[in-house]
């Protein structure tokens, strides 16, 4: 799948416009390989170059069934660095 459709471009132009104002949040669903959903939950904060990001294995049979936390340094907010986020980088 297209980085694009996962962070359109309009997504990533309110989450850079949100480090002006008040912040903001976006959700991801998706699936893991085995079909049990999991979601990541994107947060900016303002004046911040820091995303925080929440992950809900919650309904993940296979996992720790549980919420990740992880704070990711993204100065230039673009699909490519909220997908490195989402994968740990």
């Amino acid at each position: 799948m297209p980085l694009t459709d996962v962070f359109p471009p309009a997504t990533t132009d309110c989450l850079i416009a949100s480090r002006r104002s008040h912040g903001a949040g976006y959700v991801v669903k998706g699936s893991t390989t085995d079909g049990d959903p999991i979601e990541h939950h994107f947060f900016t904060d303002p004046d911040s170059d820091s995303i925080t990001l929440f992950v809900d294995t919650t309904r993940d049979e296979y996992s720790k069934q549980g919420w990740i936390h992880r704070v990711c340094s993204i100065p230039e907010i673009s699909a490519a660095e909220l997908a490195a986020c989402m994968q740990g980088r």
